[in-house]
């Protein structure tokens, strides 16, 4: 039957062939890629490269030759998966890294514009709003450190919130409901 392949390079011999290896090579695909989808698009790229394998290589012993063909096929199409996993891991992994960068870099540059606009405060205001917010401080540990009067530290708290909501509106910056 290779030989007369060879000799005539009609298909249908290579075909023949195929029909009686089709479920040993059905086997070994699906035992190395473990994945039907795969094992059957193997099985159809390993009928075009035995055709063109065979015009070229003498074969003695075709069950064993084709083994080995379909065992390196196999082995190749597990390398290519396994480096697309990898780089599709990879791609991801940095897109999330830059992702992560562009948070923290909005946030410093907040963080920046956030404590500019606290200048604008009075001091009073200033201190309250940041003991408030940032040392989270209840109005009565406020009045108590300031030693002021708890609504004036109230009064302080709501009047240094509306003017820093204004002066970050001035500066483009989104306001969240909790300032």
């Amino acid at each position: 039957m290779i030989l007369a392949y060879q000799k005539s390079e009609d298909v249908s011999c290579v075909a023949t062939l195929f029909d009686r290896y089709a479920h040993i090579i059905s086997m070994i695909c699906l035992n190395y890629l473990k994945n039907k989808q795969d094992a059957e698009d193997s099985f159809m790229d390993l009928f075009e490269q035995v055709a063109l394998d065979l015009k070229k290589t003498s074969v003695n012993n075709f069950g064993g030759w084709l083994n080995s063909v379909v065992r390196h096929h196999c082995l190749k199409v597990k390398r290519q998966r396994e480096k697309t996993r990898t780089s599709d891991l990879e791609d991801y992994s940095a897109k999330v890294w830059q992702e992560t960068i562009k948070e923290e870099k909005d946030f410093v540059d907040t963080q920046v514009i956030l404590e500019d606009a606290m200048k604008s405060l009075k001091p009073e205001q200033e201190r309250c709003v940041h003991l408030f917010y940032t040392e989270q401080k209840s109005y009565k540990e406020i009045a108590d450190e300031l030693n002021m009067d708890l609504n004036t530290v109230k009064s302080h708290i709501q009047n240094g919130k509306r003017k820093l909501k204004i002066e970050l509106e001035k500066r483009n910056v989104n306001t969240y409901t909790n300032l």
